[in-house]
């Protein structure tokens, strides 16, 4: 792609020699790609400049597309039984079909295919691969190009936005055209996020990350609310699925890492956004209304990354905040099953030789491990000594982690477990923790109104389900006299009551956020307890919130809302599960203790 696309702008000869540095990594991955360059060429040449320049942005911005072009069992290669048809009542257009050798499908975020309509001309069609009636089938058994995904792509009567024309249609699902503004037109200190790479880079072997010094997107607040937006739109399409079938946000969390919003709160002075923590509660809030697993994983990257601003020195930040800029999530190893309480650790670091430590212990509600690059785990540094962080990347020696969670809801956050065997730790990758309770701080209050804002997301998302339901299924009440569910007064008035309580804990947790950002300016022992005070409020009401929206939820929708197939039971599950974290009743012991006589909550890492 151009450079004025967002591109590298490699020549052909260039673009040649990265397809033989990648096949000779493994002659899978140019064959995966295949379709994805051959829809970027297409879109290159297109004579509508609007379709052109849409298209051309969304995959600057990362977006993979793969192919589904060729069917079995037709007379020619070039026959094409797949079809887009109008629906019976004109309500609108239906795509029908079955493709095979789907390259790249399974990896893709958009599927380019073709069909005929009605009978008549071809027309090529993108299709999102969480639209609803797309089925990708991991079915290639060729002896060879084992790992192209090469397999069936099934489309069920996939609904259509407007009549296909002989040019690129529309699936219902597509998203709003990307109202930012194209990195083109974005100065060099916007975007700061395009890696230079010459041809040097693409001779003979593939380059690391670091090696090509890949970066992240550096995000304004308002970028990063707009990525968090539209990440969600996408991702609440399948959440009911991977909570039904336990599958874990593994290429959702990629494309997280990807967008930029893992590190918002990196320091400006290492690159990063340095977003103010207000930025980071809409974030979580946003991505837990479309998924609170989504929204959940997270959490403790953004609570290291703290600490690491805290606490590090600046060796260990250059290195570890490069790591987040290239698009690397840090995951936790903080709890422990079977102690006396939460705050009781036993993991311990031993020394093992000059700057050197031998780390062992197990953890659990390891949220975000399994699918981290880094783990962070908090041991004691020696036997009984004081609470340090050890750095330790995923993949080393003797760091098991295991998949044993099975929480009634938040089913795809993987927390599951941490087992540390004598792992090798050098001291420049442990940074104290202990000592960030000895003054005033805001490092508990960070951590606890993100976890309001998972709970906020829960909350509107159950709200909004519970609307549409009745809207489209429920039958209204005999008694009620009404024609439809949405207009029986009961409905309505329950309704008034559910947007009250939601409206309520999202108020108090815009002003929590608002709190921790200006003890953060500002910090004093004063401050530091108004923003766990504050925070307190935020976390108490949207764990009522929560619960209420996701229990009532069936009370305005009715018996049908009660069938497993539809899981708006995993709203609930997910509220009571995550609200277990802390318990909401000592939040509001420590506003009554302010209320009655003044005295500030407790300095510890729950409040």
């Amino acid at each position: 792609m151009p450079r004025s696309q967002g591109g590298l702008g490699a020549t052909l000869p260039e673009f040649f020699r990265l397809l033989v540095a990648l096949a000779q990594a493994d002659s899978n991955l140019p064959q995966l790609l295949r379709g994805h360059f051959g829809f970027v060429e297409s879109r290159l040449v297109h004579p509508d400049g609007n379709v052109r320049d849409r298209w051309l942005r969304r995959i600057s911005d990362g977006m993979v597309v793969g192919n589904a072009q060729s069917e079995l069992g037709n007379r020619s290669f070039w026959e094409n039984a797949t079809t887009i048809s109008e629906v019976p009542d004109g309500r609108g257009w239906r795509l029908t079909g079955k493709k095979f050798y789907s390259t790249g499908s399974l990896f893709a975020d958009w599927i380019h295919t073709t069909a005929t309509v009605d009978g008549g001309h071809s027309a090529d069609v993108l299709v999102p691969t969480a639209a609803q009636g797309v089925h990708r089938l991991d079915d290639w058994d060729g002896f060879g190009q084992r790992l192209t995904g090469s397999g069936t792509t099934l489309f069920e009567d996939v609904e259509m936005a407007q009549r296909p024309h002989a040019g690129l249609a529309q699936p219902a699902h597509l998203p709003p055209p990307d109202h930012r503004r194209p990195r083109a037109q974005r100065n060099e200190s916007e975007r700061g996020v395009r890696p230079e790479l010459g041809v040097s880079a693409w001779k003979g072997r593939c380059m690391t990350a670091s090696e090509q010094k890949i970066r992240v997107p550096v995000l304004s607040t308002e970028e990063a609310v707009e990525a968090a937006a539209e990440l969600a739109t996408d991702f609440a399409a399948a959440a009911a699925w991977r909570d039904a079938e336990r599958i874990l946000p593994s290429d959702e969390l990629d494309r997280l890492s990807a967008s930029g919003l893992l590190a918002t709160t990196v320091p400006a002075t290492y690159g990063g956004a340095d977003l103010p923590v207000a930025t980071v509660v809409e974030v979580i809030r946003l991505l837990s209304v479309a998924d609170p697993n989504i929204g959940q994983i997270p959490h403790s990257h953004f609570v290291y990354v703290s600490n690491l601003r805290l606490h590090g020195t600046p060796a260990q930040q250059s290195q570890l905040f490069a790591e987040v800029l290239a698009g690397k999530r840090f995951g936790n190893a903080q709890s422990e099953a079977g102690t006396k309480h939460v705050r009781d650790i036993r993991t311990t670091l031993v020394p093992d030789g000059p700057g050197r430590w031998r780390l062992n212990g197990r953890k659990f509600y390891a949220t975000g491990a399994l699918l981290a690059d880094w783990i962070p785990v908090l041991a004691h540094l020696d036997v009984d000594g004081p609470l340090h962080v050890a750095w330790v990347e995923r993949t080393t020696p003797g760091v098991e982690v295991i998949d044993d969670w099975n929480g009634l809801g938040q089913r795809t956050t993987a927390s599951g477990s941490v087992v540390l065997t004598d792992v090798s730790v050098t001291t420049d990758l442990i940074t104290p923790y202990a000592v960030t309770f000895d003054g005033p701080q805001t490092y508990g209050a960070f951590a606890q109104v993100l976890h309001a804002a998972i709970d906020a997301g829960i909350a509107r998302a159950a709200v909004l389900q519970a609307a549409a339901f009745v809207r489209d299924v429920s039958r209204p009440y005999p008694d009620a006299g009404v024609e439809r569910a949405a207009d029986d007064p009961l409905v309505i008035h329950a309704f008034g009551e559910m947007e009250l309580a939601v409206r309520a804990a999202e108020a108090l947790l815009k002003e929590a956020a608002a709190a921790v950002d200006r003890a953060g300016a500002d910090l004093t022992v004063e401050s530091a307890g108004q923003a766990s005070l504050a925070v307190a409020a935020a976390r108490a009401a949207t764990t009522s919130a929560a619960l209420e929206a996701s229990t009532r939820l069936f009370e305005v929708a009715g018996t049908r809302s009660a069938a497993a197939s539809l899981r708006l039971d995993r709203h609930w599950r997910n509220a009571r599960t995550h609200t277990l974290h802390d318990p909401a009743a000592w939040k509001i012991q420590h506003l009554g203790h302010w209320a009655v006589t003044g005295t500030l909550p407790p300095n510890h890492g729950q409040l």
